[in-house]
């Protein structure tokens, strides 16, 4: 199940990842989740308290 998910970018970045979109025929948010599915793995089994 999808859930609409808010957080705020500087607008340069914004505007780059549109643009990316664009040329991947996708949208900004697949990317968005493709990375962080990308970062959660990486990251999996590390100590995950703040510092």
């Amino acid at each position: 199940m999808r859930k609409k998910f808010t957080t705020m970018f500087e607008e340069s970045i914004i505007e780059r990842l549109k643009i990316q979109a664009i040329l991947e025929k996708t949208d900004v948010s697949k990317i968005l989740e493709k990375l962080a599915i990308e970062y959660l793995a990486k990251n999996e089994g590390r100590d995950s308290s703040p510092t």
